[in-house]
């Protein structure tokens, strides 16, 4: 899939809500306690770490194993530890964006997501992780569409950080992180955070020539 075709949702919400990236940037104090949340409260998160540094470590290539090159299991020790330091950096650099809600109407008791509103779509290819920090937003998950409702603190689409991490050996094609849920503003607006691959993988990089001795940590 090429890029102008990922995460399609985000794209337009882009264009819809103009420029988005209005960052009052995150506060020394919000960085700290975003860092706290991912590394305390946040298991997911500390799996997608663990993910990463194996497979560039190398030890994603075991396989069948401990189960790492399919990605399905996570191995229990951390060749390199992920310092909070690390992950200070990592969110410093994540776009922080307020999304205004389009549609006019109550999202909160809508039968069905409004388009102007959608962050993630069920079935639609999507390269970023969400964590929000204000508002509410509006989870319809898998084929029934169970409805939920999640807000501050809730982190969305976290598959989305896994990247090759999660290929199949020997596969050619790049791994894609497909939501299995719908998710929309419901409140008047939505302050969150955007965490891409491309947000993460400096951390990674010290793991990959720490190992192979190409440079020095």
């Amino acid at each position: 899939m090429s890029v102008k075709n990922r995460d399609r949702d985000f794209i337009r919400l882009a264009l819809l809500h103009g420029d988005m990236t209005r960052e009052a940037k995150l506060s020394p104090d919000e960085i700290q306690a975003i860092v706290s949340h991912l590394n305390t409260n946040v298991p997911d998160f500390r799996k997608v770490l663990d993910a990463q540094c194996s497979y560039h470590t190398g030890l994603g290539g075991l396989g069948g194993g401990l189960g790492l090159g399919l990605g399905y299991e996570v191995s229990p020790v951390r060749p390199i530890h992920i310092t909070p330091i690390d992950i200070s950096n990592m969110v410093s650099k994540c776009k922080v964006v307020e999304l205004k809600r389009i549609s006019t109407d109550d999202q909160i008791t809508a039968q069905a997501p409004k388009l102007d509103d959608v962050l993630y779509t069920r079935g639609a290819v999507s390269s970023s992780a969400t964590l929000i920090l204000s508002g509410k937003v509006t989870i319809l998950a898998g084929q029934d569409g169970f409805r939920s409702e999640v807000g501050p603190w809730s982190v969305l689409g976290l598959g989305a950080l896994y990247g090759d991490s999660k290929n199949v050996p020997g596969s050619d094609h790049p791994a894609q992180y497909i939501p299995d849920f719908t998710a929309f503003i419901a409140s008047d607006s939505v302050r969150c955070v955007r965490i891409t691959l491309a947000n993460i993988m400096p951390m990674f990089r010290k793991v990959s020539v720490c190992v192979l001795g190409v440079y020095e940590c």
